[in-house]
């Protein structure tokens, strides 16, 4: 059982009628729909279609009398049932599910609480004192052959899965190319018989397979318990998300049935780590090429020309783009640096590399793209201004330089380099190039890591595009204290008054924020400018690999949040990644195939011709399978992203520690929010079309249950495999000092 918010379903949103109701129920035509609480979600895997009667019964009553009676909506695979008073008490709401409605494996029970109420009289006190609805029980009535009981309903052993009779298997997942299901049902008992139903969101249900359809075609129909063999072709329906429900049904609890070797054939796109050939290793005669990394902190990918900003906004990056390969499609694994970098530097999830809490350190048992590099010969120079990314944190290690830019006083380095061509010249000159002077012919990797344009935002002139008229402070205390002005340059604790008091935030104000945002990408993108005129200027490019990224990017409130760490929602992960080879590959051209910051490492030590660790969880994005003409075969390829635990301040009032996490699947994306505490823990989730709604608006969970469940799967298979891996690995731990901490403060990270 699921609960859902409110506003996931259109029913909420007005546009009703009162119930009718026999008569004995009378509203005047001004009543008016008032919910109060989630919608329920209950799933109910049927067997067989049959009588079936759903019970429930609710909390005891708790509402005074002189308000309306509450109401429940019933939805039974998104058709509505009707609408039943549910006072609470001693009265179950009692309905029957008709056996035309019924489906075949995966059915949806929805149950939407609400009032009806003349809002001229009663609106106030309904709003003050209603419930949602308390549900004490849900007993489903019909017929089963199978006993009540909590022995499994399958036991799987080998590729054999031996099945109780009244039970059902499903299995989601997203169909190959050239699709065909494979097997064999033994029937284990006479009475029993197996099917095969195929369920696909918005269509009726196909049955693919029954017994007593092979039987009849077979030519020996003496021996009931003789193996019946099943292929089935589902290329009609390759690329779609489908369940496939393994059924067995019999007249007693004792009747059970077996499916040998149940195996789903097909094409499928590239996933993590597979079929990646790397471009041929240099030779003697070829120069190996140095890499530059560079890097701007919280730029998320549309504030960027090659994404979609205005013409002129950034025109190095645009510069940088038609001489490299811009990946349209990519995504940070978390948003926020520590998380995103790792994963950037070692090749894998958060996870697997652990480093997900302020105090975790890099394991030093972790391949790490530095370290790959200087061990196979290259001159290794880190430039970093995020104290995320500290020494003490283990981010120092195989850099044979390593530079902590964020320990020089911000404010002396504005007033000492204010032009950002400068800034990148006195950078290069007083850190990359001294450690480049003694390289000899050894090639170099140059990880240059710019704080901005992260929070808080200070473009110095002329990049401060002024505010318009309408911007007069942002009011953001309490309603009675509403004449207190806060101007966004007076304190960096405005970030947490922002997320803290969002409602009070006002148009003019946030256009404030997004273009004093725009203005420091703008001086960013005029640092990028002097280092690719430097790399020009001295021939260096001729030899070099740049790549262009971002570590997260950054939400304007487009889901209640201001500022990055918690959300995975596009505008805090999906970044710009472009990569400019020397050897002209990919020039100019847009990859709309996924592409993930864990790639890197497969991607630059491929292009090194270094070894890439095996156990790497990236991919070569210049690999042959990357290049293939079948390429849009990698658009399958899922793509995970790991927020922060968002803490409550109090458990006073059971605040629960809520955590969100996100697998892609082509334009599918499903969130899943976990709350815990100490006593409890649930999950909700989100599902996105990002084809129909880029802007992730509109939650798809509730109404395609089989996408939803497919990426559900693959996301708990994930889950396991990571706990698999990571069984005996415990993350580093070691205590931030007091100048870190405080550093990590004032960029809002650390309390």
């Amino acid at each position: 059982m699921e609960v859902g918010n409110p506003s996931d379903h259109s029913h909420f949103t007005g546009g009703w009628y009162p119930p009718r109701s026999r008569g004995q129920l009378r509203y005047a035509k001004t009543a008016t729909s008032f919910t109060r609480g989630p919608a329920a979600v209950v799933e109910v895997q049927l067997a067989t279609r049959s009588r079936l009667t759903v019970k429930i019964a609710t909390g005891p009553k708790k509402r005074p009398d002189s308000l309306p009676a509450q109401f429940v909506t019933v939805l039974w695979n998104d058709e509505e049932l009707g609408t039943l008073p549910a006072d609470g008490g001693s009265i179950p709401i009692r309905f029957s599910v008709p056996k035309a409605a019924q489906r075949l494996g995966l059915n949806r029970l929805v149950l939407m609480p609400h009032y009806w109420f003349d809002p001229t009289q009663q609106a106030q006190q309904l709003n003050e004192t209603a419930r949602g609805l308390q549900i004490e029980s849900i007993e489903f009535v019909g017929k089963s052959s199978a006993q009540d009981d909590l022995a499994p309903a399958a036991v799987v052993e080998d590729d054999i899965i031996n099945q109780k009779a009244g039970t059902v298997i499903t299995h989601y997942a997203v169909l190959p190319d050239d699709a065909r299901l494979t097997g064999r049902f033994v029937t284990g008992s006479p009475d029993s018989h197996g099917s095969i139903v195929l369920a696909l969101d918005g269509e009726v249900e196909t049955t693919l397979f029954r017994t007593e359809a092979a039987l009849e075609a077979a030519a020996d129909t003496t021996d009931p318990g003789a193996e019946r063999g099943f292929d089935i072709d589902l290329a009609a329906f390759a690329g779609r998300a489908a369940g496939l429900s393994f059924i067995v049904a019999g007249s007693t609890a004792e009747s059970h049935s077996t499916w040998v070797s149940p195996v789903l054939h097909g094409t499928r796109g590239v996933e993590h780590g597979e079929g990646d050939e790397h471009q041929p290793k240099p030779t003697l005669e070829t120069k190996r090429p140095n890499i530059l990394l560079v890097l701007f902190d919280t730029l998320r990918a549309d504030a960027t020309e090659p994404y979609g900003a205005p013409e002129g906004s950034t025109p190095s990056i645009a510069r940088l783009g038609r001489a490299g390969t811009v990946f349209a499609k990519a995504y940070a694994t978390g948003a926020t640096t520590r998380v995103s970098v790792a994963s950037m530097l070692t090749g894998h999830y958060p996870p697997r590399h652990g480093v997900t809490e302020e105090e975790h350190r890099l394991a030093r048992t972790l391949p790490y793209l530095p370290d790959l590099l200087e061990e196979d010969g290259y001159t290794t120079v880190g430039v970093i201004d995020n104290p995320q990314l500290s020494a003490d944190r283990g981010f120092d290690r195989g850099f044979d330089t390593f530079e902590e830019l964020f320990r020089i006083d911000e404010n002396d380095l504005r007033r000492d380099h204010p032009e950002p061509r400068k800034r990148a010249k006195w950078t290069w000159e007083s850190f990359v190039a001294p450690a480049l002077s003694t390289r000899g012919d050894k090639p170099f990797f140059v990880y240059l890591h710019e704080l901005d344009p992260h929070f808080p935002y200070q473009p110095l002139p002329p990049y401060d595009v002024g505010e318009d008229d309408a911007y007069r402070g942002v009011p953001l205390m309490q309603p009675e204290r509403m004449h207190w002005l806060v101007r966004f340059d007076l304190t960096r604790k405005i970030l947490a008054l922002i997320n803290e008091n969002r409602n009070w935030l006002d148009e003019a104000s946030l256009r404030a924020l997004r273009r004093r945002y725009a203005g420091e990408v703008a001086y960013m993108d005029a640092y990028l400018g002097w280092i690719l005129d430097h790399l020009d200027e001295t021939g260096l490019r001729d030899d070099t690999v740049v790549v262009f990224v971002s570590d997260h990017g950054e939400e304007f409130l487009e889901h209640d949040h201001f500022g990055h760490s918690l959300q995975v929602y596009d505008p805090a992960i999906r970044v710009p990644l472009i990569i400019s080879r020397p050897d002209g590959v990919g020039r100019g051209s847009i990859v709309e195939a996924p592409a993930e910051l864990l790639d890197l490492p497969s991607t630059l030590l491929g292009l090194a011709g270094a070894d890439v660790p095996e156990q790497a969880e990236g991919r070569d994005l210049f690999g042959r399978a990357a290049l293939a003409p079948d390429r849009a075969a990698l658009r399958v390829r899922p793509t995970l992203a790991y927020g922060d635990w968002k803490q409550p301040a109090t458990d006073k009032n059971g605040s629960l520690a809520s955590r969100q996490v996100s697998i892609r699947v082509g334009d599918s994306k499903l969130i899943r929010n976990r709350y815990q505490t100490a006593g409890e823990a649930f999950d909700t989730y989100e599902l996105y079309d990002l084809a129909a709604d880029p802007d992730e608006s509109t939650n798809l969970w509730f109404s395609r249950p089989v996408l939803g469940h497919t990426l559900r799967q693959q996301l708990d298979a994930r889950n396991i495999a990571d706990a698999r891996a990571t069984e005996s690995f415990a993350p580093e731990v070691e205590p931030l000092g007091e100048d870190m901490r405080n550093r990590l403060r004032a960029l809002g990270y650390a309390e």
